[in-house]
């Protein structure tokens, strides 16, 4: 290989890596938007839902029953 080639294969070899990152984080970007969609959504149909005083939510595994206030303030820190 010439000098031109042994420096041409570690610049590419960069860019694919700087490519990468960038596409990972614009995924992370798109999988945060819609966690921040759906929550969005759950506290507006918190704010809608006046029949009932408590809600049942999932934490992992478990289902927990929850008065409607702490529900939304759960959901306001990112539950």
């Amino acid at each position: 290989m010439d000098i031109a080639s042994d420096k041409v294969l570690p610049y590419l070899t960069q860019v694919e890596q700087v490519a990468e990152e960038i596409i990972a984080d614009k995924h992370q970007m798109v999988d945060l938007d819609r966690r921040r969609q759906k929550t969005r959504e759950a506290i507006r149909v918190l704010q809608k839902d006046k029949t009932t005083e408590k809600n049942w939510v999932c934490f992992g595994n478990q289902f927990i029953k929850l008065p409607k206030k702490d529900t939304k303030r759960l959901l306001d820190q990112g539950w």
